[in-house]
C-alpha cells in the first residue's frame, strides 16, 4: 500500500447525506474477497440504470470528475453496515481521500487500512471545499498530511484544526457486550472527556434482567423493560452504539474483530456476560 504524504487531484463533490455502505457498494458484490475490481461498482445503482448503462448525472460519471482522487462528502458518510468491501471499492476506483464533517467509525477505521485519508473538517469549511470541487477537472486541490492542510484551487489554505488532528488520532475506546459495558461508558466523567467510545453489541437494547418474571407473568411487556441503548446514551455526543457480533481480539494489533469488518481499539472495555 503505497504511503500516503501529499495528494495533488481532482475532487469530485457529492453532497449527499447519510452514504451508507450499501449505496458505496451494493450487497451483489460482497461475494469476492478480493480487494481489486471493484471500482466499477462503486456507487452502482446510482451510477447505472437497470440495463447497466451509465447515467449521465451522477457525478462520476461526469467527463470532469472520472479521474477524481478526492471526494467531498456529505455528514455521516459510511454509515450503515461495517462491510470492508466499501473502502475496497474507493481505492479501487482511485479515490485517495474524503473530506466530510463526519465518518460512521468503522468506515472511518478501515479506510486507513486501504491507503484512503478520511479528513473531518467543520461544515462551514467543507462547504468552501465542495464549491471548490463543483468547479470541475481545472479545480485541483492539495491534501497534505504533513503539514495538515488541505489547499483549494484558488490557493484557500484551510487551516489546521482540532477537527483535522482528531481524524487522524482519536483515542478510541472499544466496549464490547454493551448492555453489561454501558453501565461502565455512562459514567459522568466521559461525557466531555476528549475520547471516542464505541459499544458494541448483537443487540441495540438494553433488558433489564431483574423484570423477566413479571414479563413472564403477563405482569409487564418485553418493550416495558427494554430500553435502547441510543436513548440511554443520548447525552453522551461521543458515544456511538454499533449492532455487530465481536468474532475474535487481537491484543497485539488492538483490533476487535467483528462479523462484518474490524474494530481498532486504544482501551478495550470487554463484557463476556452469561448465557443461559
Amino acid at each position: 500500500m503505497e504511503k500516503f504524504e501529499k495528494l495533488t487531484g481532482i475532487a469530485a463533490p457529492m453532497p449527499l447525506v447519510n452514504i451508507d455502505t450499501d449505496m458505496i457498494i451494493p450487497k451483489g458484490f460482497l461475494k469476492t474477497i478480493k480487494r481489486t475490481g471493484l471500482g466499477v461498482n462503486l456507487f452502482d445503482e446510482m451510477r447505472y440504470d437497470r440495463e447497466g448503462n451509465e447515467i449521465p448525472d451522477f457525478v462520476l460519471n461526469q467527463p470532469q470528475y472520472r479521474e477524481a482522487q478526492i471526494l467531498v462528502a456529505g455528514d455521516n458518510f459510511g454509515c450503515g453496515s461495517s462491510r470492508e468491501h466499501a473502502p475496497w471499492a474507493i481505492a479501487d476506483f482511485g479515490i485517495k481521500s474524503i473530506i466530510s464533517t463526519s465518518f460512521a467509525d468503522i468506515f472511518f477505521n478501515n479506510c486507513f487500512k486501504n491507503g484512503i485519508l478520511p479528513i473531518v473538517l467543520p461544515e462551514e469549511q467543507v462547504e468552501v471545499l465542495m464549491k471548490d470541487a463543483e468547479k470541475g477537472s481545472n479545480a485541483r486541490m492539495i491534501v497534505d498530511l504533513e503539514a495538515q492542510t488541505v489547499t483549494t484551487s484558488d490557493g484557500e489554505e484551510i487551516p489546521r484544526g482540532l477537527e483535522f488532528l482528531l481524524s487522524l488520532n482519536r483515542i478510541n475506546v472499544a466496549v464490547s457486550r454493551a448492555k453489561i459495558a454501558a453501565r461502565v461508558i455512562a459514567s459522568p466523567s466521559l461525557l466531555d472527556a476528549p475520547v471516542r467510545v464505541t459499544l458494541v453489541d448483537q443487540s441495540n437494547h438494553h433488558l433489564f434482567q431483574p423484570l423477566l418474571y413479571q414479563v413472564a407473568t403477563s405482569a409487564l411487556t418485553a418493550p416495558d423493560i427494554a430500553a435502547p441503548l441510543r436513548k440511554l446514551l443520548r447525552k453522551q455526543e461521543n458515544t456511538q452504539v454499533l449492532m455487530a457480533r465481536a468474532v475474535s481480539i487481537d491484543p497485539d494489533a488492538r483490533v476487535v474483530r467483528l462479523d462484518q469488518g474490524e474494530l481498532e481499539y486504544d482501551y478495550l472495555v470487554l463484557a463476556t456476560g452469561m448465557v443461559n
